[in-house]
């Protein structure tokens, strides 16, 4: 089946963000299972993570903005190659602005009291 629609998958084009997201979750989850099991439970493990909270805060902060430095070095050569895609990029980019704040939110709202 050599449809336009198949051959898009063939390639890392495709897979490569979905093979990163895929990491990110394992390695998230295997964090947080070996943070249960190093704290012996799940109420210490919810314990420690509340009273670091504002460490991991600075750290996805720094995270955040290492993305942001890179996505703006990418985003310019990307616009010199294709200028009308600026457009569908600037909804994209408000669209994970927006994911980012609301998360933050939401972990601010559970960890200050909500």
């Amino acid at each position: 089946m050599n449809t336009p629609f198949f051959s898009r998958f063939k390639g890392w084009g495709v897979w490569a963000p979905i093979a990163v997201a895929l990491l990110v979750i394992l390695i998230a989850a295997a964090f947080n299972l070996g943070g249960v099991y190093v704290m012996q439970g799940l109420p210490a493990w919810q314990a420690w993570r509340a009273h670091t909270y504002w460490y991991f805060f600075a750290w996805r902060m720094g995270l955040y903005s290492v993305a942001l430095l890179g996505w703006l070095k990418y985003r310019a050569r990307l616009l010199k190659r294709k200028p009308g895609a600026n457009l569908r990029w600037r909804k994209a980019e408000i669209a994970v602005v927006l994911a980012l704040v609301l998360m933050e939110m939401s972990r601010a709202y559970t960890q200050l009291g909500g």
